[in-house]
Order: C-alpha cells, then structure tokens, then sequence
C-alpha cells in the first residue's frame, strides 16, 4: 500500500511517500526549487517520490493533507473580523488568497494526483509524526509550535496504533508565535531566524525577566497566556506592536549592529521557553503517568530547550523528532492514517533521515565533465580526507541520499577540523557568509558519546540535542558553543558507514572522535540537493575540496 503525504501552503512544504507503512522517500520541496522554505505547491518533491519508488500516481493509495484548511480558516477568518478594521490590511490580502487557492487543496490535489485527498489535524500530524516514528509502544506526546488550525500546544497518548489528544492551548496563546515575535523585534526572518535567537541567547544573560512578565503570564502546569496588546500578529504582518517597542526600546534593524540588549533579550527568551517546557513536561507526566515522551512541533527544534528537557530526567526516555516542523508534519499525517485509521502495524523507531535523492557516478561526472572540472580518485578516499582535514582544508562531503529535514547529517554536509579555534570564523566569514556568532555541530563516533557528555545509554544522530561537554573534553573547540554545549550529531556505522569511516580515520590521525559539520549551503539558500548544487557553491565559495561518491575536485 502506497500512501502519500503532503505539507504545504504555509513553509517548508515536502511530499513523503510510505510503502506499507514504512518511509520510502520523502524532501522538501525547497531543495528542487532553490528557494528556501518553498511554501508552493511540493510538485517536484511529489515527483522525485514516485520516481524514486518507480511509481505512478495510479498506483497511489491514499494521498493524506496534513491539516484542515477548512478550520484553518475558520480561524483566520474569525481573528480577523475580531480585529476589524485594524487586521483590514492583511485581510484583504489573505481572504482572497484563501478564497481563489487554500479552500480549493482537495481540487488541487485531485486535478495533480488523479485522487481527493484525506486531512488530518495539524497538531495530530505533528503528535504522529514523533509518536509512530519513536518505535515506543506507548507514549505521551507533546507538540509544540506557531499555530495549526487552532492549537498551538498539544498533550497526547499514544498507545499500540491509537493515538488520543488530550488536552490543547489554542491561537492567539502560542511558545512559537512569542519567540518568533523576539526574532522579528531583534531583526531577523520569522520561521527562519528562530535558530539565530537561540544561539545568540548563549551570549546573553537572562535580565528581562520581569519585564518579560509583562508579556505572558505561566501557570505552575506550563499553561500560559499572552498579553495580546503587546503582540500584533493577529491583525498585521508586523508581529510586535508598539508597547513592546515601549518596554525594550526600538527594535534591531535587520543587518544592523548586535548590542548587549539583543543579547539579553535573546537570552531571557530562551530561558522563558526553557522553564515553560520544563513545567509542560511535568505536567504532562502527572497526568498521562507514562514513562516515555515524544516531541514534535517547530519548537521541538530549538536544541538548547531539548537538551534541558533530557537532562531533567522527568521521563525515563524521550524522543524528539528532528522534523518537527511542518515538513515533518506530511510524514506525520501519512503515518497517522497508516497506524490509527487503517489500524496497520509497522513499530520500527526512525533509524535515518536519508529519504531524498540519490545521484549515480554517471550522473556526478556528467557534471563534472559539463563544468569543464578536473577530479581524481584515490585508494582510500576517507584516509585521504581525513588528511585534508588534518591540513586545515574546508571539504565539500556530498554522499548518498539527501536527508529529510534541516540539518545536514553527513550527506550533504561541509567538513573541517574542529581542533582549529577560529575555523568557526572562518567558515562563517568565508563559505556560508552569515552572522559570526552562529555555532556548528560536531560529528562524532557514536561509541564516544559518553566519554565527552557523561550521559550512557542515550545518543543523538540527528543534531537534535544541544549538550554540555564535559570540560575535560572541550579538544573540538570550533564546535563548541560560547556556554560550553554542543549541538551534538552521533554516528554509526550501520545508519552512514562511509562518514563514520571519515571520522574514525580523522580519530586514528588525531586522537579526536569528532570532525566539524555544517549543512552544504550558503546563507538564504536551502541545502544542496543535485551534483549540479554542489558544484555551484564550491565554485562560489571558499571550499578547497568538493568529494562527490568518490571523485575529488580540489581548487
């Protein structure tokens, strides 16, 4: 049974194809397009699944929309019309876009792919994609994001195929739409520069906190509520209003200079969303009693909060889905219909985010040869490598298939020693050209994990957990953050046999488990998906040596 999901019309807008349950493809749309966070229609990501699959759209069983328009309007109808005539700008812009597109996915969707489509919840998406993919047998689950139809915060139990939402926090009250509302007031992108904030609260100390008070208000269960007259999403495309000007002073210019204040607030916003989470999760074990949790929603991303959330020990396990966002949500409403409406089981937990294309020797070389570019090959490409590395070169890694999600994770990745302490900057300044206070993840052997974070029988393969390393362990310091945390990916040899043999050469040669990676991407553009991609960014950035499959192109 073929059954595909599909996200779009709000960002990151992906197709993911389940085969009898089980994940077969699944990419963003923004890597075929080039633009990231492609909200459009995932018409590319569809085709690369069927094609992938060798597939037609007859052969499709059920297609699943990862939300319901329906109610989603519903919502922004009703917000609307409450903040008439304040919200007559931006009424007047999303109603007819509603109206001509958004109402019609079903007809959209049918005209495409041959079939209506299924929807499901927006937050039941999110609850699946974490629960199903966990491999737990039962489970709480919390999702946490900006908004879906109308929750913005979920509790659930998931237990065998059945999934049960039991308790919700609802639009304008939203953890995602306040640290998106910081972002935009300290100058960066909403639903992009959420990440920036987080890693420049580390720089910061947490000293707005009663000024903060005047923004929300937290009960002891985690539930809160916003001060809505400090907020103006809900009637304009600015998403502060101007009390909030009031209390912290003019907001940062995009591009313009960080001062201490941006710091200080960045970091009293990371430890505000900290402490709610902390207070959600113990909530959520006094009432569903469980000993395990799933996470998802677009906060699920923030990695700090993650790592905190780990180390409090509240549950016994946890899992924290790294495509909580709602790229992640059309794997989530594909599953949902696979375990709890058709009752189908397939229990294996997540065990690789490379879902994407994948691009044969031919295929690399044609582009090779196009670009008029010399290569070479050797008898050992990851001894060779791990030499490069060793010689303070930035690598290129373009191997296999793409990962689904937004972190490269030794696919499509750029490489570097991490001993050297200023390869942060160089690789900030010189190949990705972004803001210089931004961390990278180190890549280590997964058998090292607790020799450099203390914590046994847990790991992270998905850069999905921000962690303190030990302080007789900081000898990778370019990937270590400024507070002594690490946003730590762990690797095996059964889930990527090639990049562990990379850094268990760099490990022989070094003594140090663990090599630099960054995503394969320059600022404002997606990951790189084709050959084509790749040798386009080495071309224009300051990478000395692009490894495709196993031919090498150095500069």
């Amino acid at each position: 049974m073929y059954i595909l999901g599909i996200s779009a019309f709000y960002h990151d807008s992906t197709a993911a194809l389940l085969k009898d349950g089980k994940i077969v493809a699944a990419a963003a749309e923004e890597r075929f397009s080039g633009r990231k966070h492609d909200h459009s229609f995932p018409d590319k990501a569809v085709d690369f699944c069927l094609k992938f699959e060798k597939i037609k759209k007859e052969d499709i069983d059920y297609i699943v929309f990862y939300e319901k328009p329906i109610i989603k309007f519903d919502r922004i109808l009703d917000t609307h019309l409450k903040n008439y005539p304040f919200a007559y700008k931006l009424f007047s812009y999303a109603i007819p876009l509603w109206v001509k597109k958004k109402l019609k996915i079903k007809f959209l969707i049918k005209d495409k792919l041959g079939k209506f489509p299924l929807f499901t919840r927006h937050h039941i998406s999110h609850s699946a994609s974490a629960y199903y993919l966990s491999g737990f047998s039962e489970s709480a689950v919390i999702t946490f994001d900006s908004v879906g139809e109308w929750n913005t915060l979920s509790i659930g139990i998931g237990r065998g195929n059945k999934l049960n939402i039991l308790k919700t926090i609802d639009f304008p009250d939203s953890l995602g739409l306040l640290y998106s509302t910081v972002t935009a007031f300290l100058g960066f992108k909403v639903n992009n520069g959420e990440g920036k904030v987080m890693g420049l609260a580390s720089y910061g100390k947490p000293i707005y906190k009663e000024k903060f008070k005047k923004l929300i208000t937290v009960f002891s269960d985690g539930s809160f509520r916003l001060k809505k007259s400090y907020f103006a999403y809900s009637y304009s495309d600015r998403m502060y209003s101007k009390k909030i000007v009031k209390l912290f002073g003019d907001p940062r210019k995009p591009e313009g200079t960080i001062t201490k204040r941006d710091k200080d607030l960045a970091a009293t916003l990371q430890w505000l969303l900290e402490d709610i989470a902390l207070k959600i999760v113990r909530h959520t074990k006094e009432i569903t009693k469980m000993d395990n949790l799933s996470l998802s929603g677009g906060v699920v991303l923030n990695s700090v909060m993650n790592g905190k959330i780990l180390k409090s020990g509240i549950f016994n396990k946890y899992f924290f889905l790294p495509i909580g966002g709602d790229g992640g949500a059309s794997v989530g409403g594909a599953l949902y219909l696979w375990r709890n409406v058709l009752n189908n089981n397939y229990n294996e937990p997540l065990s690789s985010l490379y879902f994407g294309p994948k691009y044969s020797d031919e295929e690399i070389l044609t582009t090779i040869k196009n670009y008029k570019l010399n290569y070479k090959t050797t008898a050992d490409i990851n001894e060779y490598i791990a030499d490069m590395l060793i010689e303070q070169k930035i690598i290129g890694w373009f191997q296999g298939r793409m990962e689904l999600g937004q972190r490269a994770l030794g696919n499509r990745s750029i490489l570097a020693d991490p001993r050297n302490p200023k390869m942060k900057d160089i690789i900030n300044g010189k190949v990705k050209h972004r803001e210089s206070f931004r961390p990278f993840a180190p890549s280590m052997l997964e058998e090292k994990f607790a020799e450099y974070f203390g914590i046994e029988d847990a790991f992270s393969p998905y850069m999905i957990l921000c962690l303190p390393v030990l302080k007789n362990k900081v000898d990778f310091p370019a990937a270590i953050h400024i507070d002594g945390t690490a946003r730590i990916q762990t690797v095996n040899k059964k889930d990527n046999k090639k990049y562990y043999d990379l850094i268990d050469n760099f490990y022989k040669k070094t003594g140090i488990p663990v090599i630099l990676n960054t995503s394969f991407n320059v600022r404002g553009k997606p990951i790189v998906c084709s050959p084509e991609d790749a040798v386009l960014t080495f071309l224009r950035t300051e990478i000395d040596i692009l490894v495709m499959g196993d031919l090498i192109i150095e500069k």
